[in-house]
């Protein structure tokens, strides 16, 4: 990948957050930072969203969005919107408002895969100020036809203020970063 000169990439070695090493074995991811990694709200984005993942993560294993909910008054903006692709079943490119709608679309999501088998993971972070582009896995067994299933996405989050206003996901990396004005 092409990184905008604006950017470097720092490797963090310290591992996976809490509750992503048991889920496909993540072990390291690659942040990108603004050089001047004294942007300490920058930094502050990316560790949200890590601890976002992992509870989500641990909410889809269980199957109750309602364990995310906690995490959703702390960083989520009360009129933040989620976006999503469109391309999953009741998930058409229609906008969810609010924590509420966020864990109705969650909780949607959930109901195709089996009790239990559900997943996610982030593979990257790339931060770039108020943006955040974060390429992620979901997964689990497909509650009708028992077949392990996964699927790739970029979210593309808004920061203000330190929570979030806005989540769109994308189908492919150069479709967020292009979203945030960036280029691969």
């Amino acid at each position: 990948m092409a990184v905008p000169p604006s950017l470097e990439t720092r490797r963090d070695t310290r591992g996976a957050a809490p509750g992503l090493s048991r889920v496909r074995g993540l072990r390291r991811v690659e942040v990108l930072l603004p050089r001047d990694t004294g942007q300490a709200m920058s930094e502050e984005n990316v560790e949200t969203a890590r601890r976002g993942f992992a509870i989500l993560n641990e909410a889809y294993q269980a199957g109750d969005p309602s364990i995310f909910r906690p995490f959703l008054e702390e960083y989520w903006d009360p009129d933040g919107v989620l976006e999503p692709s469109g391309l999953l079943p009741d998930s058409s490119p229609r906008p969810h408002r609010g924590r509420d709608g966020v864990l109705a679309f969650i909780g949607n999501q959930m109901e195709a895969f089996s009790e239990g088998s559900g997943w996610l993971e982030a593979t990257e972070f790339i931060d770039h100020g108020d943006y955040l582009i974060v390429p992620y896995r979901l997964g689990g067994r497909a509650r009708h036809t028992g077949l392990p299933v996964e699927f790739s996405f970029v979210a593309l989050y808004s920061f203000q203020n330190r929570k979030v206003t806005r989540m769109e996901v994308h189908r492919t990396k150069a479709a967020a970063l292009e979203a945030a004005g960036l280029s691969e």
